[in-house]
């Protein structure tokens, strides 16, 4: 397969939003 070029950027904003949603537990399902 061909080989994937990753966007450092790309990959530092995910990185961050990883540890945003980590951060922030989500929401018991009796809240829905």
């Amino acid at each position: 397969p061909p080989e994937i070029h990753l966007d450092p950027d790309m990959l530092r904003e995910h990185e961050l939003q990883l540890i945003e949603a980590a951060s922030h537990p989500l929401p018991d399902d009796d809240d829905l």
